[in-house]
């Protein structure tokens, strides 16, 4: 992974890190961490990413059981459309997150988990909500995920 210079104090602790062709191991430590966990601004909001060729991922490592569970209380609490509205997602079409002998959707739980963890509210684009983003991240935060069933 190549990163460019490190511009955590000239922009007042906002880093970021594009691409120059200079290796990190010629990087002091702070530098590298910087470009590892780079900060991508998005619309008035910051969220962190590890950037991987020329895609992004979000870091999930802010996001815990508890926050995931307050997003299905808040599911709950809300109804699908208002939970939805209020935190810019759409229902699921592929997986369900189990719990409790009720069906979810792990994209949006996540999303809204991911918001409560950080203050920072993420946009469906910003994560892969199947098997290589939200189901995932779910799985090894001890959540069922499973296939969707088939309307019938």
């Amino acid at each position: 992974m190549k990163a460019s210079k490190c511009s955590y104090h000239q922009h007042g602790g906002a880093a970021t890190a594009t691409t120059t062709g200079e290796d990190l191991a010629d990087k002091p430590r702070h530098c590298e961490k910087v470009a590892l966990s780079a900060v991508n601004r998005v619309a008035h909001k910051t969220v962190k990413t590890l950037t991987k060729g020329a895609r992004q991922m979000v870091i999930w490592d802010d996001v815990t059981r508890s926050h995931v569970l307050r997003a299905i209380q808040d599911y709950d609490r809300l109804g699908p459309e208002a939970f939805f509205s209020k935190h810019g997602f759409a229902p699921t079409t592929t997986y369900d997150l189990v719990w409790d002998e009720r069906r979810y959707p792990p994209k949006a739980i996540l999303g809204t988990a991911y918001e409560f963890a950080t203050g920072e509210r993420l946009a469906s684009r910003d994560f892969e909500g199947g098997k290589s983003g939200a189901v995932t991240v779910l799985g090894r935060l001890g959540f069922t995920v499973q296939a969707r069933r088939p309307a019938r």
